[in-house]
């Protein structure tokens, strides 16, 4: 064929694909409607209060987008976008921001990332906070019913807070509540909106945004498993961007949830080693029965590492043994140990005397449809999600002969962690890259949101990816205090500077 009539076929390919794209792709500007503080009467499109509300006005909108970016299914799905103007005075682009709390509104991301730069006493975050327009997404989340009910008959007992989680938008992150929510949209799949939640679905939503917009997004703020989003984002939009910022990015890896190696497998491992304790020829369902009680609740609280783990148990016999008015005290002295949101009951089992084995020790007890969950639940907990060439079925297979091995444990995460990592299929390795887009990751020495390794695999993946570690930030209130790696993010994202190496360490005595 003739590259020159193969070139104008393909062209003409393209004008085709432009003129099949759904009507939703418009270029409309969005109708933006000034929230107003929260004693005045709040159009819809806003959101509740804030928890630090700052003095500039937030103004959100409400566009109409396909409830199904893929087409596989019709009907439309109404976002909520919110966005905080710059000072005209300092105004230097438009900036899309990808928060790490997923369960927030739009309103109240702006109102906690925002608000913190713009009143940050280091020049570097401050200057951000005050140069660009700052526009932010809703993610989607279940309907407000069915989970919250089938979470109640369920005896799930504190999922219910996070309903607004949906299937994690993300698909990265594992921190407890977006994971306890990924627990909802599998058990209450009866949800409507379970279907038509998740990554792709939220890579949908921003590019719809975008079209909206009137003016282009200069840079991207991603923090946590907002990285996760924003890498999935620009390998489809490579140009939609001059340059993206990530922030304690959760760590990247061949998995779908993109933590199994530095969460999932450590659980695996604790696990694995408490189990090796036991004798040889003890039943396999009486040796989960027989690990302690605080030790399922802690591991799979989110405690990842040995020494989270050791601080924890000394937290909660310091919670166990203190009266309700020095309690707060305990978490205070050992930080750092998830402590911060254990429960009394955990602290209270911590302290105890060790209990004969429970049925339902490790969380599971005897619930409708077990095997379905579990199936359904760890098959695609352990395969790739932008392929799926994992062999499910597979997966299923090995799942339920450990299931019934270990009934105890189906709904653990260390369970999660021995089937995806100690009993593993070859993996597919699927780093996630930036293309061409100039990234620069931001992260502090012992941050534990992801493995060193993984980010920086990720950031070699990309062509043009540069790595921070503040060596100092460790030692501040808030990550964002660190002087020298603001410095960083404030020449990358206002004058598109980068180091002179890739990997840079900073802030070290």
């Amino acid at each position: 064929m003739n590259p020159m009539n193969s070139s104008k076929h393909h062209a003409w390919l393209y004008l085709v694909a432009l003129a099949c794209l759904p009507t939703h792709a418009t270029t409309t500007p969005l109708d933006w409607v000034a929230c107003p503080p929260s004693d005045l009467p709040r159009p819809g499109a806003c959101p509740r209060p804030g928890p630090a509300p700052i003095s500039e006005t937030v103004e959100c909108a409400r566009i109409v987008v396909p409830l199904d970016h893929g087409h596989s299914s019709p009907g439309d799905h109404t976002l909520d976008v919110c966005r905080l103007q710059a000072p005209q005075a300092t105004r230097r682009g438009t900036l899309l921001l990808l928060p790490d709390e997923i369960d927030e509104s739009p309103g109240d991301a702006l109102r906690r990332h925002v608000g913190r730069w713009r009143a940050s006493q280091v020049d570097g975050w401050n200057e951000i906070g005050h140069a660009f327009d700052v526009v932010t997404v809703a993610p989607r989340g279940l309907t407000p019913g069915p989970d919250a009910n089938c979470v109640a008959s369920g005896g799930l007992g504190e999922l219910h807070p996070h309903h607004r989680f949906g299937i994690d938008t993300s698909e990265a992150n594992l921190t407890a509540a977006a994971n306890r929510a990924q627990l909802i949209a599998f058990v209450c799949g009866d949800d409507p909106g379970a279907a038509f939640a998740g990554i792709r679905q939220r890579v949908g939503d921003l590019d719809a945004v975008h079209q909206r917009l009137g003016s282009r997004i200069d840079a991207i703020i991603a923090v946590g498993q907002g990285a996760w989003t924003a890498a999935r984002y620009l390998a489809i939009h490579p140009h939609a961007v001059q340059r993206a910022l990530l922030v304690r990015p959760v760590d990247f890896t061949n998995t779908r949830w993109g933590v199994m190696n530095s969460a999932i497998a450590a659980r695996g491992e604790h696990y694995a080693t408490a189990l090796s304790r036991l004798p040889a020829t003890t039943d396999p369902v009486a040796a989960f029965g027989a690990l302690p009680e605080w030790f399922r609740l802690l591991t799979d609280d989110h405690i990842a590492h040995p020494y989270m783990l050791r601080n924890a148990l000394d937290a909660g016999r310091c919670v166990a043994a203190a009266s309700p008015w020095t309690r707060r005290y305990c978490v205070h002295a050992y930080g750092g140990s998830g402590a911060d949101y254990m429960p009394v009951e955990t602290a209270e089992l911590i302290a105890a005397p060790p209990r004969e084995p429970r049925e339902n020790l490790l969380g599971s007890g005897h619930k409708a449809n077990t095997n379905a969950f579990t199936r359904d639940y760890l098959a695609r907990a352990c395969v790739d999600d932008d392929s799926l060439r994992a062999p499910l079925a597979t997966w299923k297979r090995r799942i339920v002969d450990l299931g019934r091995a270990f009934p105890l444990a189906q709904y653990s995460e260390g369970f999660a962690g021995l089937v995806c990592t100690h009993w593993p299929v070859p993996p597919t390795p699927v780093h996630p890259t930036f293309g061409d887009t100039p990234v620069m990751a931001l992260r502090w020495r012992h941050d534990d949101n992801a493995l060193h390794a993984d980010i920086v695999k990720a950031m070699e993946a990309t062509m043009q990816g540069d790595l921070v570690v503040d060596e100092a930030s460790a030692t501040h209130a808030h990550p964002d205090d660190g002087v020298c790696s603001a410095a960083y993010a404030r020449d990358f994202l206002l004058d598109g500077r980068r180091p002179a190496t890739s990997s840079v360490a900073c802030g070290g005595d």
